[in-house]
């Protein structure tokens, strides 16, 4: 069960948010949880993600900015309620989007976008719901593609990092995102700070 820390930042590098998470495989999928802190300790809220083999986000909460989001994916549809943290959910309205799930926030949505790419290396285009920091959304059409494969010796065994490059097909703006296993290492704004168990599988080495 791989357990660590991811650092967000801002545009000029500051520390923005700190993300203890955990995830792992069971049943039939993937979960992660985590929770936010800002750099000086102050809690920043927690994300729960469950997903299936496929990396179809069955079941996302999110706290975060003084908002909660609840929703995940049925059929070709996303739907979700987003609320006050502290409200009780009551008279809530339901969003909908055709789209293949959230990005933005957490790592977790980075890893299940991934877990939807071909391994051809072929162009993948992909419709999603952008979450801003209070959670705000809208949508998103991105290109990904799997451009290599490195391996690299960490403690006597081999390490599969996936280098991807996804596009804003609105901005054209590029970024790279390298992940192993179920570990995001690193992308935009998004660092891996602290590692203290092996990634587990990829989630399509699970189906």
């Amino acid at each position: 069960m791989p357990t660590g820390t991811y650092e967000h930042t801002g545009a000029s590098g500051v520390l923005r948010l700190l993300e203890r998470f955990r995830c792992a495989a069971g049943g039939a999928g993937w979960r992660y949880t985590s929770q936010l802190s800002t750099g000086d300790g102050r809690d920043a809220g927690s994300v729960d993600v469950t997903l299936d083999v496929h990396g179809r986000q069955l079941r996302v909460a999110i706290v975060c900015g003084g908002w909660t989001v609840r929703g995940g994916v049925s059929g070709a549809e996303l739907r979700w309620v987003r609320d006050p943290a502290e409200h009780g959910g009551a008279e809530t309205q339901e969003h909908r989007e055709r789209a293949a799930g959230f990005t933005g926030i957490s790592p977790a949505l980075l890893i299940a976008t991934a877990a939807l790419v071909p391994r051809t290396g072929e162009p993948f285009r992909v419709r999603l719901v952008a979450l801003s920091d209070v959670l705000g959304a809208r949508r998103l059409d991105q290109q990904w593609r799997l451009t290599g494969i490195e391996s690299h010796r960490v403690d006597g065994a081999a390490l599969h990092v996936s280098a991807y490059e996804r596009t804003d097909l609105d901005t054209a703006e590029s970024q790279p995102v390298h992940i192993a296993g179920d570990v995001l290492i690193a992308t935009t704004s998004i660092g891996l700070a602290a590692l203290d168990s092996p990634p587990g599988p990829a989630l399509h080495e699970l189906s």
